[in-house]
């Protein structure tokens, strides 16, 4: 079995990190040597000189001590207080060869400096400590021996004492030797094994999509990855002492700063979100975006002054636009939800006000009155209740419009006629109205005809709808005017009214299904707040648009524009997609002809 693998199976199971296991390994060969040299020494001393005398006994067993020491490190482990013993044996073996050959005046006393070199050799300041107090102690009792006693005057050492200080000094040198090129190759293996560790570290700090930054305990940047650019826009080394600080928004620059304090004093992960300032080369302009860093300590046994952090920062501004629209929908549901329930109390009460005088007047036709009723009675009691039908019948049937508008599936058809004539039909329809709500109507067409491609029913109800709000809304002795003008492309079709107006908080949500602008109960004007959104729906079938102005107080004016050649061919019909409301309170259409 090779020398190596011998003592590779002596070390003990304890010396698990490498320079312990070469301090170990050193140890061993260096006393193995030295023991096994005194052995192979002792026979051949015997054959030549003979037996020794009493003074060299103590060197003869002296030879056998490294190999007591080899074997108490293979069982125990404990390479330091073995160490400790062989400073110390080999510090006696020198002070016994100093009294024995002459004492303080002999050369053996230079012996005592391979000692204080192999105490240093093991690396241990206590070592070397330890052997100092051991040759001061020593040097003192041979002082102490020559004044008290009288050592044995012997010039020199002899044979027997030359072996074994020259077997020490075999184990000084081995173990210093064994031990420096055990370190050496340790401290390479390491170097090596760090190069590497940082080789991958920097390849994952270069391409990284993240960006990583070294701190100070006040935030300054000791380090940044390239990842920067892609982040920020610029370089990494611009990011540098307090680059990164100037490119945090001015609002979360405190954030920011605390994110560093809390990682250092608590010792956790901190994470802070805050926005940061991006340059970008074709924009002049820089962007403002969202990122997100999470910071921790970066050498946890530091003092507090050399604390040190290390962070990771992503864009999170996706995110942030994701969440953003997650909040603006669920208020948007929750908006949608309270609308709903506002308008089943509105339209429940919308519909029993008609349906009770329906039935009321119905029963007192119906019923055997002692004196019969005059006819002028009976005929009033017939109008109350033909208008309330009516009445049921125009909030059912704005109900049903705003759902097929809602559904996609209110189709219309687009034809050439003279809008001017439209108008003018329908504001007479709506003057016996304005004459009963004491409300003056006017009317403002050009005298040209103007022919117009769209679906007349539709438009026609655009309008009956935008009048019945202006005379409902309109005080007595107030105006109400209709007027129709052209560009060329579009027609815009304006009603104006002098009522009571909008409050500027309730025009953006005014066109929306379900809405109104008031919904208590104890509201003064009737209606179910659909004929706006019916209007608006209709308008953009049409490839139009609506839009409102309202003063509280001062009156309303609603502009309907459509477009003049509404499609090319008449026979197309299109659609409307049900949509989702956006924030505004707008909906946004889309239109998809079907041939």
């Amino acid at each position: 079995m090779p020398i190596g693998s011998v003592l590779d199976h002596l070390v003990h199971e304890s010396a698990s990190d490498a320079v312990s296991y070469f301090r170990h390994r050193a140890f061993l060969t260096a006393h193995l040597s030295g023991g096994l040299i005194g052995i192979l020494a002792i026979p051949l001393y015997l054959a030549i000189v003979g037996a020794p005398s009493s003074s060299e006994a103590v060197a003869f067993a002296w030879l056998a001590t490294p190999l007591l020491l080899s074997v108490g490190l293979s069982r125990g482990g404990r390479l330091e207080r073995a160490e400790a013993f062989s400073v110390a044996n080999f510090t006696t073996l020198v002070a016994v060869a100093v009294w024995m050959c002459g004492g303080l005046a002999s050369s053996v006393v230079c012996w005592f400096i391979p000692v204080l070199l192999y105490a240093a050799s093991t690396g241990r300041r206590n070592s070397l400590l330890s052997a100092a107090v051991h040759v001061i102690m020593a040097l003192a009792i041979v002082a102490v021996g020559q004044v008290w006693g009288v050592p044995p005057v012997i010039s020199s050492p002899t044979l027997l004492w030359t072996i074994a200080l020259a077997n020490s000094a075999i184990i000084c040198i081995v173990y210093a030797v064994t031990v420096a090129a055990g370190l050496d190759s340790a401290n390479r293996q390491a170097a090596k094994m760090q190069s590497e560790e940082d080789a991958r570290y920097r390849l994952l700090a270069d391409n990284a999509t993240d960006l990583i930054t070294r701190h100070t305990r006040s935030g300054n940047v000791l380090f940044a990855s390239p990842a920067a650019r892609d982040l920020f826009g610029i370089a990494s080394s611009d990011l540098l002492d307090n680059g990164l600080f100037s490119l945090v928004h001015v609002g979360d620059r405190p954030a920011y700063l605390t994110v560093f304090a809390d990682a250092a004093e608590l010792g956790t992960t901190a994470t802070v979100e805050f926005r940061i300032r991006k340059t970008i080369m074709d924009e002049a302009v820089p962007q403002w975006r969202w990122v997100e860093m999470r910071c921790r300590r970066f050498n946890e046994n530091a003092a507090d002054d050399a604390v040190e952090l290390v962070a990771v920062t992503r864009d999170i501004e996706a995110h942030r636009r994701q969440q953003e629209a997650l909040r603006l929908a669920n208020e948007l549901t929750e908006k949608a939800s309270d609308a709903k329930t506002r308008f089943l109390a509105n339209i429940s009460h919308e519909l029993r006000t008609p349906l009770n005088a329906i039935i009321g007047f119905s029963e007192m036709l119906s019923m055997e009155m002692p004196i019969k009723l005059p006819p002028e009675r009976v005929v009033e009691y017939a109008v109350l209740i033909n208008e309330s039908g009516r009445h049921l019948l125009d909030v059912v049937n704005g109900i049903l419009d705003m759902s097929k508008l809602e559904a996609g599936s209110f189709t219309i058809t687009p034809e050439p006629f003279d809008v001017g004539a439209l108008v003018k039909r329908t504001v007479a329809m709506m003057a016996p109205m304005a004459e009963k709500a004491d409300v003056k109507l006017t009317c403002d067409v050009p005298l040209a005809g103007r022919e117009l491609v769209a679906d007349p029913r539709a438009c026609k109800q655009i309008l009956l709808n935008l009048l019945s709000n202006a005379l409902k809304f309109t005080d007595k002795s107030g105006d109400v005017s209709v007027t129709l003008a052209f560009d060329a492309r579009n027609a815009f079709l304006t009603v104006r009214d002098t009522g009571v107006g909008i409050h500027e908080r309730d025009l953006p949500t005014l066109a929306t299904p379900f809405v109104q602008a008031q919904s208590s109960y104890d509201r003064r004007y009737e209606g179910t707040g659909l004929g706006l959104s019916v209007v608006k729906g209709l308008a953009e079938l049409h490839g139009g648009s609506l839009n409102i102005r309202s003063k509280l107080g001062v009156g309303t004016s609603v502009t309907v524009r459509l477009p003049i050649d509404a499609d090319a061919s008449g026979s197309t019909i299109r659609r409307l997609q049900p949509t989702s409301p956006k924030d505004d309170g707008e909906q946004s259409t889309r239109r998809q002809s079907v041939a």
